[in-house]
């Protein structure tokens, strides 16, 4: 499975406002649609969905674990 968010289209951010899991974009659009009880056209004028995508920080900030 893999996980999806789903967001306004006029939003330039793209901030999610649900995220789910699904077995495609088809299955995840049809889900979504479901939990904002709205038919998948209704829904598609409103909303986009895509794959969520992690960002992953490159210089990995965490504090380091060691004792000193």
């Amino acid at each position: 499975m893999k996980l999806f968010i789903y967001y306004s289209k006029i939003d330039p951010k793209q901030e999610p406002y649900g995220k789910l899991e699904a077995i495609n974009l088809e299955d995840a659009i049809l889900l979504a649609s479901h939990y904002k009880e709205m038919s998948k056209e209704d829904f598609l004028n409103v909303f986009e969905v895509k794959e969520y995508e992690r960002e992953q920080n490159k210089n990995n900030s965490r504090p380091s674990r060691s004792k000193r």
